[in-house]
């Protein structure tokens, strides 16, 4: 292959999920090159968890082939709450977030769950971008108070899904690599058998 070094290989990492549901789908991956699989555990339950892997471990064994599996948590990083369905967005029109754990706001317009802490929320300020789908959704934050992050809508090249991950590239804070639900969830997890 040009351009890698003597000695080198590439690892194929792929993620776990409805699209490897099925056993042939999975070993086909398997047979494509791919050895290790990544978990999302953020909203999928341990025996769900549980079930794949061991899916996963048949589907290497019938290929001949060694498998590991890679527990991937999203910590702290703030991220969407659960809403009922996929939101087209608007350049130009505006959106406001609340805490997950809030009530929603009496508010006109969009208004989504922000699964975000505390330290987090205030210190977001007005002016400083959020970045959501991979880029594809960019929003510019005109507010923020107790309970409510008012924001314009620069970009919408996706519509906004729940659980997605949100990216705060302007804002100074530090997020905990796990949170408590998922430190409470290790043991399980463990028994799983990640590599």
């Amino acid at each position: 292959m040009a351009g890698l070094k003597p000695g080198r290989t590439i690892d194929i990492i792929s993620t776990l999920g409805p699209s490897l549901a099925a056993e042939q789908t999975l070993r086909a991956v398997i047979r494509a090159g791919s050895r290790i699989f990544r978990q999302n555990v953020f909203n999928e339950s341990t025996e769900e968890i549980g079930h794949r892997a061991e899916a996963l471990r048949q589907a290497g064994r019938e290929e001949g082939q060694q498998v590991e599996l890679l527990m991937d948590f999203s910590g702290g990083r703030p991220r969407l709450g659960s809403f009922e369905k996929p939101v087209n967005l608007r350049p130009g029109e505006t959106i406001a977030f609340f805490p997950v754990d809030g009530s929603p706001p009496r508010e006109n317009g969009t208004t989504i769950p922000l699964r975000i802490d505390e330290e987090t929320w205030e210190a977001i300020n007005e002016g400083e971008r959020i970045i959501i789908a991979d880029g594809r959704i960019l929003l510019r934050i005109l507010s923020r108070e107790p309970g409510l992050i008012r924001c314009r809508i620069d970009r919408a090249a996706a519509p906004l899904r729940p659980f997605r991950g949100v990216n705060l590239p302007d804002t100074a804070t530090a997020f905990p690599p796990l949170t408590p639900e998922e430190i409470s969830r290790l043991d399980g997890l463990a028994r799983v058998g990640f590599d």
